[in-house]
Protein backbone atom coordinates (compact mmCIF):
# COMPACT_ATOMS: atom_id res chain seq x y z
CA UNK A 1 0.00 0.00 0.00
CA UNK A 2 1.30 3.59 -0.83
CA UNK A 3 2.38 6.09 1.71
CA UNK A 4 -0.22 8.16 -0.29
CA UNK A 5 -2.94 6.29 0.19
CA UNK A 6 -2.25 5.74 3.88
CA UNK A 7 -2.14 9.42 4.65
CA UNK A 8 -5.73 9.01 3.29
CA UNK A 9 -7.14 6.72 5.25
CA UNK A 10 -5.39 8.27 8.01
CA UNK A 11 -6.81 11.64 7.83
CA UNK A 12 -10.18 9.52 8.24
CA UNK A 13 -9.95 7.56 10.82
CA UNK A 14 -12.74 8.58 13.40
CA UNK A 15 -10.99 9.90 16.61
CA UNK A 16 -12.65 7.57 18.73
CA UNK A 17 -10.39 4.83 16.90
CA UNK A 18 -7.00 7.13 17.90
CA UNK A 19 -8.07 6.85 21.36
CA UNK A 20 -8.88 3.37 21.78
CA UNK A 21 -5.85 1.56 19.97
CA UNK A 22 -6.93 -1.89 21.79
CA UNK A 23 -10.15 -2.13 19.95
CA UNK A 24 -8.25 -1.43 16.04
CA UNK A 25 -8.07 -4.26 13.55
CA UNK A 26 -5.03 -4.97 12.48
CA UNK A 27 -4.84 -2.43 8.87
CA UNK A 28 -6.12 0.35 10.88
CA UNK A 29 -2.61 -0.57 13.09
CA UNK A 30 -0.50 -0.31 10.17
CA UNK A 31 -2.37 2.85 8.94
CA UNK A 32 -1.59 4.14 12.49
CA UNK A 33 1.97 3.29 12.43
CA UNK A 34 2.85 4.30 9.16
CA UNK A 35 1.79 7.86 10.02
CA UNK A 36 3.76 7.72 13.31
CA UNK A 37 6.95 8.01 11.32
CA UNK A 38 8.85 10.95 10.60
CA UNK A 39 7.65 11.87 7.23
CA UNK A 40 4.20 11.68 8.10
CA UNK A 41 4.58 13.69 11.12
CA UNK A 42 6.44 16.21 8.74
CA UNK A 43 2.88 16.29 6.67
CA UNK A 44 0.61 16.45 9.02
CA UNK A 45 1.97 18.44 12.07
CA UNK A 46 2.84 22.02 9.81
CA UNK A 47 -1.10 22.08 8.18
CA UNK A 48 -0.32 25.99 8.00
CA UNK A 49 2.49 25.31 5.35
CA UNK A 50 0.63 22.63 3.18
CA UNK A 51 -2.88 23.89 2.78
CA UNK A 52 -4.06 23.64 -0.89
CA UNK A 53 -7.54 25.44 -1.38
CA UNK A 54 -8.63 25.01 1.71
CA UNK A 55 -11.71 27.34 2.98
CA UNK A 56 -10.90 28.37 6.55
CA UNK A 57 -10.28 26.95 9.82
CA UNK A 58 -11.37 24.41 11.39
CA UNK A 59 -11.73 22.36 14.70
CA UNK A 60 -9.98 19.20 14.14
CA UNK A 61 -7.24 16.62 15.59
CA UNK A 62 -3.89 15.86 14.50
CA UNK A 63 -1.89 12.63 15.28
CA UNK A 64 1.54 12.94 16.40
CA UNK A 65 4.41 10.51 17.72
CA UNK A 66 2.96 11.77 21.17
CA UNK A 67 -1.11 10.11 20.91
CA UNK A 68 -3.87 13.20 19.76
CA UNK A 69 -3.46 16.71 20.35
CA UNK A 70 -6.32 18.89 19.45
CA UNK A 71 -5.29 22.09 16.86
CA UNK A 72 -7.51 24.70 14.62
CA UNK A 73 -6.62 24.35 10.91
CA UNK A 74 -7.65 21.62 8.05
CA UNK A 75 -5.66 18.44 7.60
CA UNK A 76 -3.90 19.16 4.10
CA UNK A 77 -5.47 17.79 1.12
CA UNK A 78 -3.71 14.59 -0.11
CA UNK A 79 -4.49 14.17 -3.83
CA UNK A 80 -4.07 15.85 -7.76
CA UNK A 81 -6.08 19.05 -8.08
CA UNK A 82 -7.09 22.15 -6.24
CA UNK A 83 -10.89 21.30 -5.07
CA UNK A 84 -13.27 23.64 -2.98
CA UNK A 85 -13.91 21.91 0.62
CA UNK A 86 -17.26 20.89 2.28
CA UNK A 87 -17.01 21.04 5.86
CA UNK A 88 -19.28 18.83 7.50
CA UNK A 89 -20.30 20.11 10.78
CA UNK A 90 -21.79 18.24 14.29
CA UNK A 91 -24.87 20.35 13.80
CA UNK A 92 -26.86 20.24 10.53
CA UNK A 93 -30.15 21.49 9.35
CA UNK A 94 -32.82 22.44 10.28
CA UNK A 95 -34.73 19.22 8.55
CA UNK A 96 -37.87 18.39 8.18
CA UNK A 97 -39.01 16.12 11.22
CA UNK A 98 -42.77 14.29 11.16
CA UNK A 99 -43.48 15.28 14.59
CA UNK A 100 -40.62 18.19 15.33
CA UNK A 101 -41.48 20.31 12.70
CA UNK A 102 -37.96 22.17 12.20
CA UNK A 103 -35.62 20.04 13.61
CA UNK A 104 -31.81 21.16 14.12
CA UNK A 105 -30.10 18.38 14.45
CA UNK A 106 -26.97 17.50 16.30
CA UNK A 107 -24.58 14.20 15.49
CA UNK A 108 -22.62 13.00 18.62
CA UNK A 109 -21.37 9.73 17.40
CA UNK A 110 -19.10 8.83 13.67
CA UNK A 111 -21.57 8.35 10.80
CA UNK A 112 -23.64 4.64 11.35
CA UNK A 113 -22.26 4.38 14.87
CA UNK A 114 -25.37 2.04 16.61
CA UNK A 115 -25.91 -0.14 18.97
CA UNK A 116 -28.90 -1.96 15.96
CA UNK A 117 -28.18 -2.53 12.89
CA UNK A 118 -31.84 -2.26 11.71
CA UNK A 119 -33.31 -3.21 8.03
CA UNK A 120 -35.39 0.02 7.56
CA UNK A 121 -32.39 2.30 8.19
CA UNK A 122 -32.34 5.26 5.46
CA UNK A 123 -28.71 5.56 6.74
CA UNK A 124 -27.99 2.34 5.25
CA UNK A 125 -26.07 -0.51 7.36
CA UNK A 126 -24.16 0.30 10.54
CA UNK A 127 -20.39 0.17 10.14
CA UNK A 128 -19.55 0.35 14.08
CA UNK A 129 -21.79 -1.71 16.14
CA UNK A 130 -20.79 -1.09 19.51
CA UNK A 131 -22.47 -0.76 22.90
CA UNK A 132 -19.25 0.95 24.24
CA UNK A 133 -19.91 4.85 25.84
CA UNK A 134 -17.35 6.91 24.88
CA UNK A 135 -16.73 10.80 24.03
CA UNK A 136 -17.25 10.69 20.47
CA UNK A 137 -16.84 14.07 19.82
CA UNK A 138 -15.74 17.08 22.15
CA UNK A 139 -18.64 19.15 23.30
CA UNK A 140 -17.19 22.40 22.96
CA UNK A 141 -16.63 21.67 19.01
CA UNK A 142 -20.51 20.53 19.21
CA UNK A 143 -21.73 24.34 21.22
CA UNK A 144 -19.78 26.45 18.72
CA UNK A 145 -21.29 24.56 16.25
CA UNK A 146 -24.90 25.22 17.44
CA UNK A 147 -23.73 28.71 18.71
CA UNK A 148 -23.29 29.64 14.75
CA UNK A 149 -27.08 28.14 13.66
CA UNK A 150 -29.40 28.82 16.49
CA UNK A 151 -30.20 31.96 14.05
CA UNK A 152 -32.33 29.51 12.25
CA UNK A 153 -34.93 29.45 14.99
CA UNK A 154 -35.92 25.82 14.78
CA UNK A 155 -38.73 24.41 16.39
CA UNK A 156 -36.34 21.74 18.03
CA UNK A 157 -32.66 21.06 19.03
CA UNK A 158 -32.35 16.73 18.29
CA UNK A 159 -30.28 14.79 19.63
CA UNK A 160 -29.89 11.50 16.98
CA UNK A 161 -28.40 11.96 13.70
CA UNK A 162 -26.42 9.15 12.46
CA UNK A 163 -26.07 6.56 14.94
CA UNK A 164 -27.54 6.47 19.13
CA UNK A 165 -26.45 9.43 20.65
CA UNK A 166 -26.67 7.95 24.21
CA UNK A 167 -23.34 6.31 22.97
CA UNK A 168 -22.25 9.77 24.01
CA UNK A 169 -20.81 9.77 28.11
CA UNK A 170 -21.23 13.36 28.31
CA UNK A 171 -24.77 13.54 26.59
CA UNK A 172 -26.33 14.53 29.90
CA UNK A 173 -23.85 17.85 30.42
CA UNK A 174 -24.39 18.60 26.68
CA UNK A 175 -28.21 18.93 27.22
CA UNK A 176 -27.62 20.82 30.31
CA UNK A 177 -25.40 23.34 28.09
CA UNK A 178 -27.81 23.66 25.43
CA UNK A 179 -30.81 24.63 28.05
CA UNK A 180 -27.99 27.06 29.26
CA UNK A 181 -28.03 29.16 25.76
CA UNK A 182 -31.18 28.47 24.42
CA UNK A 183 -35.03 28.52 25.77
CA UNK A 184 -35.67 26.15 22.48
CA UNK A 185 -36.63 22.86 23.41
CA UNK A 186 -33.92 19.93 23.64
CA UNK A 187 -35.82 16.49 22.29
CA UNK A 188 -33.49 12.58 21.99
CA UNK A 189 -34.43 9.88 19.43
CA UNK A 190 -32.97 7.22 20.69
CA UNK A 191 -33.69 3.51 19.79
CA UNK A 192 -33.87 2.89 23.66
CA UNK A 193 -31.63 -0.26 23.59
CA UNK A 194 -29.27 1.78 26.71
CA UNK A 195 -31.93 3.03 28.65
CA UNK A 196 -31.70 0.10 30.86
CA UNK A 197 -28.65 1.82 32.22
CA UNK A 198 -29.33 3.56 34.97
CA UNK A 199 -26.29 6.66 34.04
CA UNK A 200 -27.84 7.04 30.68
CA UNK A 201 -31.43 7.62 32.17
CA UNK A 202 -30.68 10.08 34.55
CA UNK A 203 -28.72 11.64 31.44
CA UNK A 204 -31.46 12.41 29.73
CA UNK A 205 -33.24 14.02 32.72
CA UNK A 206 -33.21 17.72 32.01
CA UNK A 207 -34.11 16.69 28.07
CA UNK A 208 -37.88 18.07 27.29
CA UNK A 209 -38.64 15.38 24.87
CA UNK A 210 -37.33 11.46 24.73
CA UNK A 211 -38.64 9.34 21.66
CA UNK A 212 -37.47 5.96 21.74
CA UNK A 213 -38.37 3.09 19.45
CA UNK A 214 -40.09 -0.23 19.87
CA UNK A 215 -40.05 -1.93 16.76
CA UNK A 216 -40.67 -5.96 17.62
CA UNK A 217 -42.84 -7.88 19.58
CA UNK A 218 -40.55 -10.03 20.61
CA UNK A 219 -36.90 -11.42 20.97
CA UNK A 220 -36.79 -12.75 17.19
CA UNK A 221 -38.51 -10.18 15.58
CA UNK A 222 -36.28 -8.07 17.63
CA UNK A 223 -32.90 -10.16 16.02
CA UNK A 224 -34.35 -9.66 12.69
CA UNK A 225 -35.65 -6.04 12.10
CA UNK A 226 -32.92 -4.28 14.84
CA UNK A 227 -30.34 -6.84 14.57
CA UNK A 228 -28.76 -5.53 17.98
CA UNK A 229 -25.28 -5.68 19.68
CA UNK A 230 -25.21 -9.24 21.19
CA UNK A 231 -25.22 -7.77 24.75
CA UNK A 232 -28.44 -6.03 24.43
CA UNK A 233 -31.73 -8.49 24.34
CA UNK A 234 -35.10 -8.01 24.12
CA UNK A 235 -36.67 -7.96 27.59
CA UNK A 236 -33.42 -5.69 28.72
CA UNK A 237 -34.42 -3.40 26.77
CA UNK A 238 -38.18 -3.32 27.17
CA UNK A 239 -37.45 -2.95 30.80
CA UNK A 240 -35.33 -0.07 30.24
CA UNK A 241 -38.34 1.97 28.03
CA UNK A 242 -40.53 1.21 30.95
CA UNK A 243 -38.03 2.56 33.41
CA UNK A 244 -37.04 5.30 31.79
CA UNK A 245 -40.82 6.46 31.68
CA UNK A 246 -41.39 6.63 35.22
CA UNK A 247 -38.08 8.06 36.33
CA UNK A 248 -38.10 11.28 33.53
CA UNK A 249 -40.13 14.17 33.50
CA UNK A 250 -39.73 14.61 30.16
CA UNK A 251 -42.20 14.30 27.60
CA UNK A 252 -42.61 10.76 26.04
CA UNK A 253 -43.36 9.55 22.95
CA UNK A 254 -42.70 5.92 21.68
CA UNK A 255 -42.30 5.73 17.69
CA UNK A 256 -43.49 1.71 16.41
CA UNK A 257 -42.34 1.70 12.96
CA UNK A 258 -44.02 -1.32 11.43
CA UNK A 259 -43.12 -3.41 8.25
CA UNK A 260 -45.53 -5.24 6.07
CA UNK A 261 -45.20 -9.36 6.51
CA UNK A 262 -43.21 -8.68 9.59
CA UNK A 263 -44.44 -6.67 11.94
CA UNK A 264 -47.83 -5.54 10.99
CA UNK A 265 -49.61 -8.60 11.23
CA UNK A 266 -52.28 -9.39 13.83
CA UNK A 267 -50.01 -11.65 16.12
CA UNK A 268 -47.17 -8.92 16.20
CA UNK A 269 -49.89 -6.47 16.96
CA UNK A 270 -51.32 -7.65 19.67
CA UNK A 271 -47.58 -8.18 21.35
CA UNK A 272 -46.68 -4.85 20.37
CA UNK A 273 -50.04 -3.28 22.56
CA UNK A 274 -49.24 -5.17 25.56
CA UNK A 275 -46.16 -3.87 25.39
CA UNK A 276 -46.87 0.02 25.03
CA UNK A 277 -49.48 -0.57 27.75
CA UNK A 278 -46.74 -1.40 29.64
CA UNK A 279 -44.45 1.44 28.81
CA UNK A 280 -47.69 4.00 28.98
CA UNK A 281 -45.95 6.89 26.27
CA UNK A 282 -47.76 10.21 26.42
CA UNK A 283 -48.06 9.21 22.76
CA UNK A 284 -47.14 6.69 20.29
CA UNK A 285 -46.52 7.22 17.07
CA UNK A 286 -46.65 4.54 13.63
CA UNK A 287 -43.99 5.11 11.19
CA UNK A 288 -43.06 2.72 8.11
CA UNK A 289 -40.66 2.99 5.64
CA UNK A 290 -40.94 6.21 3.48
CA UNK A 291 -37.47 6.16 1.69
CA UNK A 292 -35.08 3.45 0.27
CA UNK A 293 -33.66 1.13 3.78
CA UNK A 294 -30.45 -1.04 4.31
CA UNK A 295 -32.49 -3.66 3.06
CA UNK A 296 -34.58 -4.64 0.26
CA UNK A 297 -36.90 -6.67 2.01
CA UNK A 298 -37.71 -4.11 4.73
CA UNK A 299 -41.00 -3.43 2.84
CA UNK A 300 -43.62 -0.41 4.08
CA UNK A 301 -46.70 -0.44 5.23
CA UNK A 302 -49.56 1.31 3.25
CA UNK A 303 -51.21 4.12 4.38
CA UNK A 304 -54.87 2.94 4.76
CA UNK A 305 -53.44 -0.59 6.93
CA UNK A 306 -51.54 2.07 9.09
CA UNK A 307 -54.59 3.68 9.55
CA UNK A 308 -56.43 0.16 10.83
CA UNK A 309 -53.70 -0.48 13.00
CA UNK A 310 -53.15 2.85 14.77
CA UNK A 311 -56.61 2.48 15.93
CA UNK A 312 -56.23 -0.90 17.83
CA UNK A 313 -54.04 0.34 20.13
CA UNK A 314 -55.20 2.39 23.35
CA UNK A 315 -55.65 5.12 23.34
CA UNK A 316 -55.10 4.84 19.71
CA UNK A 317 -51.91 5.85 17.94
CA UNK A 318 -51.26 8.66 15.49
CA UNK A 319 -49.71 7.64 11.54
CA UNK A 320 -47.08 10.04 11.32
CA UNK A 321 -47.87 12.49 8.90
CA UNK A 322 -45.66 13.49 5.69
CA UNK A 323 -44.15 16.65 5.80
CA UNK A 324 -44.26 17.88 2.54
CA UNK A 325 -45.74 21.34 3.77
CA UNK A 326 -43.54 21.72 7.32
CA UNK A 327 -43.80 25.39 8.23
CA UNK A 328 -44.08 27.48 5.44
CA UNK A 329 -41.44 30.05 7.04
CA UNK A 330 -39.74 33.16 5.02
CA UNK A 331 -36.52 31.76 3.68
CA UNK A 332 -32.88 32.47 4.83
CA UNK A 333 -29.71 32.07 2.96
CA UNK A 334 -27.63 28.42 2.61
CA UNK A 335 -25.13 27.56 1.28
CA UNK A 336 -24.27 24.52 -1.15
CA UNK A 337 -22.24 23.36 1.93
CA UNK A 338 -24.93 23.06 3.82
CA UNK A 339 -26.85 20.83 1.52
CA UNK A 340 -24.41 18.16 0.85
CA UNK A 341 -24.04 18.34 4.54
CA UNK A 342 -27.74 17.11 4.65
CA UNK A 343 -27.52 14.59 2.21
CA UNK A 344 -24.53 12.91 3.20
CA UNK A 345 -26.95 12.13 6.45
CA UNK A 346 -29.77 10.59 4.54
CA UNK A 347 -31.34 10.77 1.21
CA UNK A 348 -34.01 13.79 0.05
CA UNK A 349 -36.13 14.42 -2.39
CA UNK A 350 -36.33 18.37 -3.90
CA UNK A 351 -39.06 19.19 -1.55
CA UNK A 352 -37.07 17.63 1.61
CA UNK A 353 -34.21 19.93 0.91
CA UNK A 354 -36.45 22.84 0.26
CA UNK A 355 -38.68 22.25 3.46
CA UNK A 356 -36.00 21.20 5.57
CA UNK A 357 -33.72 23.83 4.84
CA UNK A 358 -36.24 26.97 3.99
CA UNK A 359 -35.11 27.31 0.70
CA UNK A 360 -37.40 28.45 -2.37
CA UNK A 361 -37.95 24.57 -4.45
CA UNK A 362 -36.69 26.52 -7.84
CA UNK A 363 -32.85 27.64 -5.79
CA UNK A 364 -32.84 23.91 -4.33
CA UNK A 365 -32.87 23.00 -8.50
CA UNK A 366 -30.41 25.23 -9.16
CA UNK A 367 -28.17 23.82 -6.61
CA UNK A 368 -28.84 19.80 -6.64
CA UNK A 369 -28.02 20.61 -10.62
CA UNK A 370 -24.92 22.26 -9.78
CA UNK A 371 -23.54 19.38 -7.29
CA UNK A 372 -24.71 16.79 -9.73
CA UNK A 373 -23.01 17.81 -12.45
CA UNK A 374 -19.82 18.16 -10.10
CA UNK A 375 -20.26 14.57 -9.13
CA UNK A 376 -20.90 15.33 -5.42
CA UNK A 377 -24.41 14.13 -5.50
CA UNK A 378 -25.94 10.47 -6.78
CA UNK A 379 -29.49 10.64 -7.92
CA UNK A 380 -32.04 7.85 -7.51
CA UNK A 381 -35.85 6.70 -8.07
CA UNK A 382 -38.08 4.66 -6.13
CA UNK A 383 -41.86 4.46 -6.12
CA UNK A 384 -42.07 8.14 -4.39
CA UNK A 385 -39.78 10.15 -7.17
CA UNK A 386 -36.33 11.24 -7.41
CA UNK A 387 -33.96 11.47 -4.51
CA UNK A 388 -30.17 12.26 -3.73
CA UNK A 389 -27.83 11.59 -1.61
CA UNK A 390 -24.13 12.61 -1.36
CA UNK A 391 -21.74 11.01 -3.43
CA UNK A 392 -19.62 9.88 -0.32
CA UNK A 393 -21.38 9.62 3.71
CA UNK A 394 -19.14 11.83 5.86
CA UNK A 395 -19.06 11.73 9.63
CA UNK A 396 -19.38 14.91 11.69
CA UNK A 397 -16.31 17.02 11.76
CA UNK A 398 -13.92 15.29 9.14
CA UNK A 399 -13.27 17.05 5.79
CA UNK A 400 -14.54 14.96 2.79
CA UNK A 401 -13.94 14.10 -0.14
CA UNK A 402 -14.77 16.55 -2.80
CA UNK A 403 -14.29 17.30 -7.11
CA UNK A 404 -11.19 18.58 -8.00
CA UNK A 405 -10.67 21.11 -10.89
CA UNK A 406 -9.13 18.77 -13.05
CA UNK A 407 -11.89 15.74 -12.56
CA UNK A 408 -9.97 14.31 -9.45
CA UNK A 409 -10.71 13.72 -6.42
CA UNK A 410 -8.95 15.73 -3.50
CA UNK A 411 -9.10 15.08 -0.03
CA UNK A 412 -8.87 17.74 2.96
Amino acid sequence: MSMLRLLNMASRLPVVWLEARHEWPGWIAQVFKACDSAACRLFRARPTETRLGTRGPAEGRMLTAGGVRRRSAFLPRVGRGRGVGVAVSHVYGPVPSRRLGRSLGIDLVPFKTCTYDCIYCQLGRTTRKTVARNVWVPLDDVISDLEAKLSRQPDYITLGGSGEPTLHTQIGELIERIKSLTSIPVAVLTNGSLLYKREVRRALGAADLIIPSLDAGDEMQFRHINRPHKAILFDQMLEGLIACRNEVRAQYWLEVLLLAGCTETNDQIARLIQWVDLIRPERVHLNTVTRPPAEDFALGVSRSRMAELAALFHPPAEVVADYSDIHQQAEFPVSRDEIVSMLRRRPCSISDIAGGLGMHRNEVIKHVEELDDEGLLRSFHTGRGRYYRAAEPCQAGDRCPVASADGADAVE
